[in-house]
């Protein structure tokens, strides 16, 4: 739960990374501050052991891919994707002033 909607709250720039650790796929997410909602995504076929969660400075957290079918590490790897709330914070701060459209363009 947020105490104010995602685009109102202020929070730090973090630079929060995603690196496969073994040819099992568990991910060592790190951060350099504050990260929220902290979601991991990849193309292929499976699930995170977790994922939308709260990440701290500098405490990384391991978090485990389960497949569903045969493991392709190197697609695993090339189509993983790490995001955070605040990235999408400035993308609505970019976009909530822009006109739009009437459709009669």
């Amino acid at each position: 739960m947020l105490l104010a909607p995602p685009h109102m709250l202020q929070l730090p720039s973090a630079n929060v990374t995603a690196t496969v650790v073994n040819d099992q796929a568990d991910v060592l997410v790190t951060s350099s501050q504050v990260a929220l909602l902290v979601t991991l995504s990849t193309l292929a076929p499976g699930r995170f052991s977790e994922n939308a969660f709260m990440l701290l400075p500098n405490v990384p957290r391991k978090v485990f891919f389960i497949p569903w079918a045969p493991l392709d590490l190197a697609f695993f790897q090339s189509s993983l994707k790490v995001q955070h709330l605040q990235q999408a914070c400035i993308w609505i701060e970019h976009v909530k002033d822009l006109p739009l459209g009437t459709g009669e363009e």
